[in-house]
């Protein structure tokens, strides 16, 4: 630090100030460190999730509104309209029945909890 800036500063006018700004920026640390913390450390939030379902299926239903619930993004696609989806969802799963869940590669068929929140670390 330079000399003359050093002792512009170190008058007690303005100590109290400095004091106070140094607080502030240890605070603002620390928010931002909790933030990356629940930001990030939350794998599901960063899990890639693709569901592949039909508007008629009540289990697809069931698992997207427990994704939802869940605050979990997905992308949903409705293999009854879509062939290209429907090969993607058969040749991953080797099941031609929906819903198929796949997260981050792991394949879900039907509608399993348990698995589910196993594969993104919910409670």
């Amino acid at each position: 630090m330079h000399q003359p800036f050093k002792m512009y500063f170190s008058n007690q006018k303005y100590e109290g100030k400095i004091r106070v700004l140094k607080q502030l920026s240890s605070l603002i640390e620390c928010s931002i460190k909790a933030f990356k913390f629940l930001f990030f450390s939350n794998s599901y939030a960063m899990a890639k999730v693709v569901v592949y379902s039909t508007p008629t299926c009540p289990y697809c239903h069931m698992a997207k509104a427990f994704l939802k619930e869940q605050k979990v993004s997905f992308v949903d696609y409705d293999v009854s309209q879509d062939e290209g989806k429907a090969r993607e969802m058969i040749e991953k799963s080797g099941q031609q029945g929906v819903p198929v869940i796949d997260i981050d590669g792991e394949i879900v068929v039907g509608f399993d909890k348990g698995r589910i929140k196993e594969l993104l670390k919910l409670k």
